[in-house]
């Protein structure tokens, strides 16, 4: 059976979810609240 096209609530879970995993990675690596900060910024222009 096909599976429906993703809706535009899933995409944004999907992009909730993604970004949340990249700060836990990177608060576990060690970098600082400003850093990851940054990043989510700069990730969030794209």
């Amino acid at each position: 059976m096909a599976r429906a096209p993703a809706t535009a609530e899933d995409l944004e879970a999907l992009e909730t979810d993604v970004l949340a995993g990249f700060v836990l990675a990177r608060a576990a690596a060690g970098l600082s609240d400003g850093t990851i900060s940054s990043d989510v910024v700069h990730l969030e222009q794209t």
